[in-house]
């Protein structure tokens, strides 16, 4: 995470350019390698090379700059130069307790894929990062993530077709990594999805500068929505063999991130990794060797597989009725509609005006619900259920220009009394970023009412 021009948080590696074209070398022999470990697949990078220039200018990758290196099959990567104090303090950095004095987050994100790699070897569902320095500028490489953003992506219904053991490994194994490094911003943005003929294949964390602070795990724990998504995975429950491997690997993950870490981000790191391990030792809970064969036993295997689900799989009660409208092709108008009703009344359920706080998280799951209620009409053909679905969206849409600055004063105020430091500041942030925020469910909104114009004429 980057926050050099306190941009919104959307945008990710593997999408971003612009600018223009320079030519420089990449001096890889400075690394700073007695802060974090060179790791094998870093010596096999390209240490001189042309930078391509091409600044990142909004989200999560904010102030990196595209360069070309060779890092495994991939010849294009980004560059986060070190900052030394931070210009903004976004929710997932105050709840994981990283100071805005030197943050250190590019040696952060790098021990997080050391940590990874250490565990998972040349599976670890993170992109490559290491640090370097570019014209002077220490900081971090790290490779683009293939796919595209989880929160782009949906599956309906769920099947277990679409999926891949691979990909169920990786969700998982980053539940574990995230688990010991404290990473408190894995948000949907922040999970890239590759996506070949229909199937999710592999999943990739990116963007994991939001690690290793100096909070411990209760606080960690008390993340909510209004921290973009992000869940902590805090009752995590791992295989017998997950354990193994922790307790074989302890001393060689500790030395990850033993020189990069104050004594107390350290000592909280131990604490997690020992906790997950005690937790678990002879709990006897299964192997993690197949797909889950329905939408409820994937959302069981962590909270990442929940917030997963909960946005990009649909569930067998909503597909079944699908699969029966879809089924009635030919039939009579009164069943088909009956049938659409259920349906539209389903999904109107998932959706929610309530939005202080999580005005952004909220505001787009709703838009998700109308989204797949457009693909039902689309197979009704009905003039009826499409009226229903623009009302639908009107009134989001009315719900969230209703929303001021004033509506958060109450929560703050609230949150004031009761002395709880954390909310006030994440209320007060998204109170002062409201308009960006609307401007941005607002483009999504334009969207979907395009699809209505197209459907209707």
């Amino acid at each position: 995470m980057s926050t050099i021009h306190n941009r919104p948080r959307r945008s990710s590696v593997a999408h971003q350019s612009g600018g223009h074209t320079a030519d420089t070398s990449i001096r890889n022999g400075r690394r700073r390698t007695q802060s974090v470990a060179v790791t094998r697949r870093e010596k096999d990078a390209n240490p001189r090379e042309k930078i391509l220039g091409e600044r990142a200018e909004q989200g999560n990758t904010s102030g990196a700059t595209k360069v070309r290196h060779t890092i495994g099959d991939r010849t294009e990567a980004f560059f986060k130069p070190t900052e030394e104090r931070l210009t903004s303090m976004p929710n997932p950095l105050i709840t994981a307790g990283i100071p805005e004095d030197q943050p250190r987050l590019e040696e952060r994100s790098v021990a997080t894929f050391n940590v990874g790699e250490t565990l998972f070897g040349d599976q670890v569902p993170l992109p490559v990062s290491y640090l370097d320095e570019i014209n002077g500028q220490k900081g971090q490489v790290i490779a683009l993530a293939p796919g595209k953003s989880a929160a782009e992506v949906i599956r309906k219904p769920y099947n277990t077709d679409t999926l891949n053991p691979a990909f169920v490994r990786d969700l998982f194994n980053l539940q574990v990594i995230d688990y010991i490094t404290g990473q408190t911003d894995r948000n949907l943005t922040n999970l890239f999805v590759e996506d070949q003929d229909g199937r999710f294949t592999r999943i990739r964390g990116i963007d994991s500068d939001t690690s290793f602070g100096s909070n411990d795990l209760a606080r960690l724990g008390r993340t909510t929505g209004r921290d973009a998504g992000n869940l902590f995975p805090s009752d995590l429950k791992i295989p017998q063999s997950y354990v193994d491997k922790l307790k074989s690997k302890k001393d060689e993950l500790i030395q990850q991130w033993k020189d990069v870490l104050t004594p107390q981000e350290s000592e909280m790191a131990k604490i997690r990794l020992n906790k997950l391990i005690n937790d678990n030792d002879g709990k006897g809970h299964p192997e993690i060797n197949d797909i889950p064969k329905n939408v409820e036993d994937f959302k069981k295997l962590g909270s990442y597989f929940k917030r997963f689900a909960d946005r990009n799989l649909e569930s067998e009660e909503t597909g079944q009725k699908r699969q029966e409208l879809a089924a009635l092709a030919g039939k009579t108008i009164n069943d088909r509609k009956t049938k659409v009703d259920e349906l539209l009344t389903s999904l109107q359920k998932e959706i929610s005006t309530s939005y202080i706080p999580g005005v952004k998280t909220l505001g787009l799951r709703n838009y998700s619900a109308i989204e797949r209620m457009l693909d039902v009409t689309e197979t009704d053909g009905s003039l009826a259920t499409l009226n229903a679905v623009e009302k639908s969206l009107g009134e989001i849409s009315e719900a969230i220009k209703e929303i001021t600055p004033q509506s958060f004063d109450n929560k703050i105020r609230i949150a004031t009394r009761q002395n709880r430091v954390q909310d006030v500041q994440a209320l007060t942030r998204e109170k002062n970023n409201l308009d960006a925020i609307k401007r941005e469910l607002n483009s999504e909104k334009e969207k979907l009412q395009a699809r209505i114009l197209e459907l209707r004429y």
